[in-house]
Formats: C-alpha cells, sequence, structure tokens
C-alpha cells in the first residue's frame, strides 16, 4: 500500500521521542532540512488549503505542518508536534463540520508519530539513497511523489514492515455539525486558592475538548473580559497560565448575554456551547442581569434575538454559594450539566465530580445531544413534581404545566371515582351480611 509522504516524516519525528540521543536528533534535523528543501515549492501553509476531499493524498508531514514550526537548524520536537495536530484537529475535526475520515487520517499520523519501533539506520540508509539522486525540485511534483512513495514502501514493507493504526470511529459521529465552545471562567479574587486550584483540574480533564473544538475564553472579572478568540487556537496549558483569580468582582450573566448576542454563528452550526466555572453569584452585573437569578434576564433575552445554547455550570464553593436548583435547573433545561463542589470536599469525592462534569463535555456530538435531551427530560419531570424552578423562559413552559394540571386534575378524578367504587362496593357487602 502507498501512503503518500506519511511513513517518511513520520517515521523521522517518532524519533523524537524515543531516540533522544544525539545521533538519532542529528539524523532528523538532517532529514528535516531534506525535506524543507526538496518540497519547498509544494508544501502547503494552511490546513484549509489542503483540499478535505483528497486530505488522504496529503502527507503528514503538510497536514501536521511540522515546518512551520521549526527553526532552521533545530529538530522538531514533541511539543511541535502536538501543536501541529491540535491545529490539524481542529481544522479537520466533525464538530466543525469535518469529515469523519479526515478526521481519523489526522489521528492516525499522530499516532505514527509516537510508534517506538523506528529503526532510524534503516531509514538513514534509504534517506542516502535518495540524497545522491537528481534535487527534487527538477523532477517536478509528480515524480517527486513516486520517489517518496518509493521510500515509504521500503520502509513499510521491506525493512520496516509497519501497520498503521487508526481509531475506529466511535458510535454516532456519522453526522457532522459545526460546534463552537464557550469556556467562561471565574477569575475574581474570591476564586484565589482552592477554587482556582480545582477549577484548574476541570480544565485540565476537558483538554481533548478545548482542543479539538473552536474554542473561545472569558474571564469573568469586574470588568470581565475575552482572554482568547477562536482564532487564538489556545491550548489548555495557555489558559491555565493566564487564568490567576485576580480580577475583581464576579459581572458574569450580562456579559455572557453581550457575548453571545455579539458572536454570530458560522453557517452550520445550530447551537453554542457554554461551560461556566464559577465560585458564586453575578455581583457586577446590571439591573436584572445580577444576582443568583441573572441568568433568566440573560436566557430570555437570548432566546427572544434567536440564540439557541447549553449551558453547563460548574460551582466551586460551599452549601450556601453553590448547592442552589437555580444553577442546577438553568443547566438540564439548556441540555447542559451541573456539579457542585466544595473545596471542603474529600479528594476522592472531589476528582469523581470533576471526572463526571468532564465525561459529560468531552463526550462526542452525537452523545452530547443525546444527554442534552435526557437533562431536559429529567428537568421537565421533576418540573412536573414541583422539585424544579419554573423557569419562565423554557420552551413549552406553559402547556408543560397546563398538562401536567390536567394529568392531575384527571388523576384526581379517577382517584375519586374509584373511592366511590369501593364504597359502594363495601356498603353492598355489608348489606349482604346483615341480611
Amino acid at each position: 500500500m502507498r501512503i503518500s509522504l506519511i511513513s517518511t516524516t513520520l517515521h523521522l519525528f517518532v524519533l523524537v521521542s524515543c531516540l533522544p540521543e544525539a545521533s538519532a536528533w542529528d539524523a532528523l534535523n538532517d532529514a528535516c532540512e531534506w525535506l524543507g528543501n526538496v518540497y519547498n515549492s509544494y508544501f502547503v501553509p494552511k490546513q484549509s488549503e489542503c483540499q478535505r476531499l483528497t486530505l488522504q493524498e496529503c502527507s503528514c508531514f503538510e497536514v501536521l505542518q511540522t515546518n512551520s514550526f521549526r527553526v532552521k537548524g533545530q529538530p522538531v520536537n514533541a511539543g511541535d508536534l502536538k501543536k501541529g495536530y491540535r491545529l490539524a484537529a481542529k481544522f479537520y475535526h466533525t464538530d466543525k463540520g469535518g469529515k469523519n475520515e479526515d478526521f481519523y487520517f489526522v489521528d492516525a499520523c499522530y499516532s505514527l508519530f509516537k510508534e517506538d519501533a523506528v529503526n532510524i539506520e534503516a531509514y538513514q540508509v534509504h534517506l542516502q539513497k535518495l540524497e545522491k539522486r537528481k534535487h527534487v525540485e527538477q523532477w517536478g511534483e509528480d515524480k517527486f511523489r513516486d520517489r517518496i512513495d518509493q521510500l515509504n514502501e521500503m520502509m513499510l514493507t521491506g525493512a520496516l514492515p509497519k501497520v498503521i493504526k487508526t481509531r475506529t470511529p466511535p458510535p454516532g459521529m456519522d453526522d457532522p455539525q459545526i460546534d463552537r465552545l464557550f469556556l467562561v471562567l471565574d477569575n475574581s479574587g474570591s476564586m484565589f486558592g482552592g477554587a482556582l486550584e480545582i477549577g484548574k483540574e476541570e480544565v485540565s480533564l476537558i483538554e481533548d475538548r478545548v482542543e479539538r473544538t473552536p474554542t473561545e475564553v472569558h474571564f469573568i472579572g469586574s470588568p470581565s473580559n475575552v482572554k482568547f478568540r477562536f482564532e487564538d487556537n489556545p491550548s489548555v496549558d495557555d489558559i491555565l497560565a493566564e487564568w490567576n483569580a485576580q480580577g475583581g468582582g464576579t459581572q458574569l450573566w450580562e456579559y455572557v448575554f453581550n457575548v453571545l448576542l455579539g458572536n454570530k454563528r458560522p453557517p452550520g452550526a445550530e447551537i453554542d456551547e457554554v461551560v461556566i466555572i464559577t465560585d458564586g453569584w453575578d455581583n457586577g452585573s446590571k439591573g436584572a442581569f445580577s444576582g443568583i437569578e441573572g441568568f433568566n434576564e440573560m436566557m430570555t433575552q437570548l432566546i427572544a434575538n434567536g440564540i439557541r445554547l447549553r449551558i453547563s455550570v460548574l460551582c466551586i464553593g460551599n452549601e450556601d454559594m453553590c448547592k442552589v436548583s437555580q444553577y442546577r435547573d438553568l443547566a438540564r433545561s439548556t441540555g447542559g450539566t451541573y456539579s457542585s463542589i466544595d473545596t471542603a470536599d474529600e479528594e476522592p469525592v472531589r476528582k469523581e465530580r470533576l471526572r463526571g462534569f468532564a465525561r459529560h463535555i468531552t463526550a462526542s456530538n452525537a452523545k452530547r445531544a443525546q444527554l442534552d435531551l435526557e437533562a431536559k427530560a429529567e428537568y421537565e419531570q421533576d418540573l412536573i413534581a414541583g422539585t424544579a424552578t419554573e423557569l419562565t423562559w423554557y420552551p413549552g413552559l406553559k402547556k408543560l404545566i397546563a398538562d401536567a394540571a390536567e394529568s392531575g386534575a384527571h388523576e384526581t378524578n379517577q382517584a375519586g371515582k374509584k373511592a366511590e367504587t369501593e364504597g359502594v362496593q363495601k356498603g353492598s357487602r355489608l348489606d349482604t351480611i346483615m341480611i
């Protein structure tokens, strides 16, 4: 099987993490230099210029953009590879409307970088043979590809037989959906200390989602501000380095409303997802946006403007601040999830709640859609039972309450008829006995 430039570049860069000796680094550096020179006129500078329909015909060198992160004379390191993978995964991920086969090709590229069963000496032998030939620029692209494919075949079926490993697409990933994530982090002074550390632990747990989904990061304070925009492609390390809990107060709901209202969704994006990590209530917004119920004003106005969103809330704090039904019902009614963690919780309890929250956030598109329906159904059941907050902006609330009332009246009537019937039957039996 011929795999374009996959194995050529991958077998080179695999050595970064598994063979740190000087000779391996020198050989890798030389190989990078050679590839950079011979492929100068054919290198694709951006993922968007490598057409998705023919992505598998591109090399992993192009897909992961390793050359663009390399300073001349220096080998590519593990951090460069991770950065290239993160950018490519974001561009081709199904969360952004990409195709499954494209994303898993990118994933296969990165997986091969991490293989450790690589014989650098065998690679060098093949590389030296190619270096003795004429410069690739004189061959033209087709012949260049032929030479690279020859090298791949020698590496894959000759000296180094290899099997390219790919992940099987998880169930429910067949329907791509454009997705955006708004990560809203409480940067107020009250978060400083244990709450901030717990929040950072959660962000680390949802790294997979942040890495694959276009993410915009906002810090809540007084005032609140955007820290990373979608085009910044922030890594989790970037986010954690900036999050310091030195933002003063907490201007939350009014700020989030303005952010979502001003962020036009791209074509094909049906819903925006908001993940909020906070330690308490809004004390910085004005008017109806302030306080624990400020989200009601936000949701009312967003729905009036045709904006659909799913909100998940992780509240870090004590009983008074976090264990309130309002936050829970806000999350469930929008299809999100809610969790509260007390800084005094035992470590096993804390970790389990953090992992549970992360499992929801990092789930696939299809799984999150399923969880969305389950959360709303749970909210409606509790609403009918009278144990959930009646959120006036919730779609179909009036009908739901009316149906519940009608059902309750029907059940009351049925109970009355049953009691009446039982009374008649009991009386009949008594009459019979008396006779």
